[in-house]
């Protein structure tokens, strides 16, 4: 019986990249982009061989990066690349897109490859900070890529907010809110800023001209979100996600829930049997590695060209019989790999399972690791629940934050280290 898996693909490519962003993203020219999806075919190729059979993906999560500033047909090879892989029907495929690099073309391309899930990254609905963030885009033109999207007949998007911006105040943030609100998406993730190294808005704090809130209105505006977003439809199931019943982002569960998935593409992280693994963040080293004659032997496909699906099951074929480990293939892809120990897998299941506001279950860690979470756990939560920064539910199998909890959660998760 195949495994449930789920599937993340890096799009690194942007327009110009925030004053808040740190993740691993950059704008390119066309020969870079097409070079690049080249060897992430190739890496596609890799782990569709070793999942066939195996796993089905049942969640697939295309972000960046800004993936909607590839073209329509590269969005398309895109779609190639993904379709080789053993997907569910009913599968939810989100795309992370940006307001500016969408258009009816482009909107078509991602509904052909199989995109059902929209994530658009919106932040605020007040232009001045929505420039003081560095976004490409204004609030007219995230209104017309919405409402563009949903003309197309897509029914489940994510809206991305942000509090904590620059100069906001926690009227211009309620007026986000409430213009968000009022769009009736089926999701809303609101994050506050966190200043990161080696961003604009690091070097701008440390010199000491980044006039951002107070803690005090830093807390208003966090209360706010939680009352008014549940007022009006939607629940919290983790610390920052929202969402009307039933539109939970289920690739972000599998995270939370510490199942395995896989990561293709520069710098994209894996965890999987056991292990995690990241690959090489720089292009150049990514690039060599997916198109080397080990890989190009593994696999028997060129860097440059799409083999037909007869020839792919040929090649699956061929590599099933490559008699090398399967762990030393993949230390040889990759930037780091770590196999978790027990220990470290009792604490990363901690560590995510409590972002989730209903926690993690006691049948579940019992079932995983053949202990109870009482015998390895139990002093931890029980000085927490006297405090009321954890509770149980009523048939006490669920342990999770309580309000209080979510406020000092960085403490308490601390705690659950081994």
């Amino acid at each position: 019986m195949q495994k449930d898996i789920a599937l993340y693909v890096h799009i690194p490519f942007c327009v110009k990249k925030c004053n808040y962003c740190d993740f691993l993203s950059f704008s390119s020219d066309d020969d870079t982009k097409r070079k690049y999806l080249d060897a992430l075919y190739r890496e596609g190729i890799f782990w569709k061989n070793k999942l066939s059979g195996r796993y089905r993906i049942k969640t697939v999560f295309v972000g960046g990066g800004t993936p909607t500033c590839l073209s329509a047909s590269e969005l398309e090879r895109l779609g190639d690349i993904i379709k080789q892989f053993d997907i569910d029907d009913n599968a939810e495929f989100t795309i992370e897109a940006n307001p500016g690099t969408l258009d009816n073309e482009k909107i078509n391309a991602i509904k052909k490859i199989g995109v059902n899930r929209v994530s658009l990254g919106l932040q605020s609905t007040v232009d001045k900070e929505l420039k003081l963030l560095g976004r490409i885009h204004t609030y007219e033109e995230f209104l017309e890529s919405y409402h563009l999207l949903r003309g197309a007949d897509f029914d489940n998007i994510n809206i991305d907010l942000m509090s904590d911006i620059p100069k906001q105040s926690f009227e211009s943030y309620r007026k986000t809110l409430e213009r968000v609100v009022a769009l009736n998406p089926e999701h809303i993730s609101s994050y506050s800023l966190i200043i990161e190294p080696g961003t604009v808005f690091y070097k701008m704090h440390e010199d000491g001209v980044l006039d951002i809130a107070d803690e005090d209105t830093d807390r208003q505006m966090y209360s706010y979100t939680k009352k008014f977003l549940e007022e009006n439809g939607y629940h919290r199931y983790e610390i920052s996600n929202y969402c009307k019943k039933d539109r939970e982002c289920k690739h972000n569960l599998v995270y939370w829930n510490l199942d395995d998935y896989i990561g293709i593409g520069l710098g994209a992280s894996s965890y999987f049997e056991g292990a995690r693994f990241s690959n090489f963040p720089e292009m150049k080293k990514y690039q060599d590695v997916m198109c080397s004659d080990k890989v190009n032997e593994l696999n028997t496909f060129s860097c440059d060209a799409i083999v037909s699906d007869k020839e792919n099951e040929k090649n699956r074929m061929k590599t099933s019989t490559v008699g090398c480990d399967f762990d030393t293939e993949i230390k040889s892809k990759v930037e780091s790999y770590e196999k978790l120990t027990e220990k470290a897998k009792m604490e990363e299941f901690m560590f995510v399972g409590l972002r989730k506001c209903i926690g993690v279950s006691k049948t579940e860690f019992k079932n995983r690791f053949n202990y109870s979470i009482d015998e390895i756990y139990g002093d931890v939560i029980d000085k927490f629940i006297k405090n009321n920064l954890l509770s149980e539910n009523d048939n006490s199998d669920r342990i999770y934050l309580t309000d209080k909890g979510i406020d000092l959660s960085n403490y308490i998760l601390s705690e659950f280290l081994l």
